[in-house]
């Protein structure tokens, strides 16, 4: 009797350990490109989680007004000046163009 509520017990924390695993497999990476929409008031922000800059960049996605983006949309928003670069984290500079 013991032994077969025992190999329950085992069985039961295996699959959890095993669908704990396969979360963290599937977990998407965090994203590398950062768009920070203002409250009205001038252009959005683009930030980076890449380069020198991003460890004291504040943004992060789910930060108040921050969501992500693709590089190539980050590119073409800096690029067509509709959007401004993070002074700090410079995705900019990562992007290889003028800041």
């Amino acid at each position: 009797m013991w032994a077969g509520l025992l190999d329950e017990r085992i069985a039961d924390v295996r699959q959890r350990e095993a669908e704990e695993r396969r979360g963290w497999e599937r977990r998407p990476s965090p994203a590398q490109w950062i768009v920070q929409h203002g409250i009205g008031l001038g252009p959005p922000m683009i930030h980076t989680t890449l380069g020198e800059g991003a460890a004291q960049c504040w943004a992060r996605v789910g930060a108040d007004r921050c969501a992500p983006t693709t590089r190539e949309q980050a590119r073409a928003a800096l690029g067509e000046n509709s959007a401004e670069a993070c002074q700090i984290c410079r995705p900019d500079t990562v992007l290889g163009l003028l800041g």
